[in-house]
């Protein structure tokens, strides 16, 4: 089976490489060297490579806040490259996966969403992802969509490695209180992504993952500083203070809450996803002494 992975050098697209060849699978990796929202070079690249099974699009524009003046180049890579990469798949008779994510939804809900909830974005990465969305469903019937949120991992920046700089440097920080999700481990996601590549049942449709439980902003940096002194990535507790999202003023609008229904995914799949606290613990183990964050 030949797999390839795009936005390779990404957070989630590097975990993806290593759970896939830790399979066994054969895997080709490729970030910036081939452009996604260019059907010439898409071509290029599989004329020399090889037809996949698999495409698994990792590659995204997630400058949420840069999207807002950035329209167009968000659209490119959200929307237009998916679009090329599933009509590439039906071409060459390969099922696709599409990362998505939370800002496909407003925010205003109350309980978990489920895959088939009203969409809704309400930021230009919204609609981007959105438009991603629509482009794969409607362009290859052998797809598998992920949504996903709150996503830090060992490669690249993110909200764990910012809090624990922040906590290295100031005596008080502010993080807001008021927006409700669910962090992810992008090593967890990866290897749930490689339970779909491996299963032997064709599905195709859209699902949710992020790593079990919710919490806020705030009650998550307060927990990578617990676990942070434990594992001996800080010296000292410094302040948290909790801010309302009104205090923190951002180009883009957040979901006030975001937590995905990932029961269809453990179920449909055939895996249990571990809880966020459980995965925050691991990847401070995994960076101490090896990353410098």
């Amino acid at each position: 089976m030949k797999i390839w992975v795009t936005g390779a050098a990404g957070m989630l697209g590097s975990e993806v490489v290593v759970a896939l060849q830790d399979a066994n699978l054969s895997v080709a990796a490729s970030d910036r060297e081939v452009d996604i929202t260019d059907a010439g070079a898409i071509s290029c690249y599989l004329d020399q490579k090889g037809h996949p099974d698999w495409i698994v699009n990792c590659a995204a524009w997630t400058a949420v806040d840069q999207a807002e003046t950035h329209e167009a180049a968000a659209f490119a890579l959200n929307a237009e490259g998916p679009a090329l990469l599933a009509d590439a798949a039906k071409r060459c008779d390969a099922r696709m996966i599409h990362l998505s994510t939370d800002y496909v939804f407003n925010g205003k809900a109350k309980e978990p969403y489920l895959p088939d909830s009203p969409v809704a974005p309400c930021s230009v990465y919204g609609k981007s992802k959105l438009a991603g969305e629509v482009a794969v469903r409607e362009g290859l019937a052998a797809h598998v969509i992920i949504r996903t949120a709150w996503l830090y991992g060992r490669n690249g920046p993110n909200f764990v490695a910012t809090m624990l700089r922040l906590m290295r440097e100031r005596d008080e920080i502010g993080v807001v209180a008021d927006q409700h999700g669910a962090p992810t481990y992008a090593a967890d996601l990866a290897a749930g992504i490689c339970r779909v590549v491996l299963a032997p049942s064709a599905l195709a449709g859209t699902w949710h993952y992020t790593n079990r439980g919710q919490t806020t902003w705030f009650a998550f940096a307060q927990a990578i500083q617990e676990m942070g002194i434990d594992a001996g990535l800080l010296d000292y507790k410094c302040r948290i203070q909790p801010l309302a999202t009104s205090q923190y003023p951002t180009s883009a609008a957040r979901p006030m809450y975001s937590v995905l229904d990932t029961t269809s995914f453990e179920k449909d799949w055939d895996i249990s996803i571990p809880h966020w606290r459980d995965s925050l613990n691991v990847y401070m183990q995994a960076i101490r002494g090896k990353y410098e964050v």
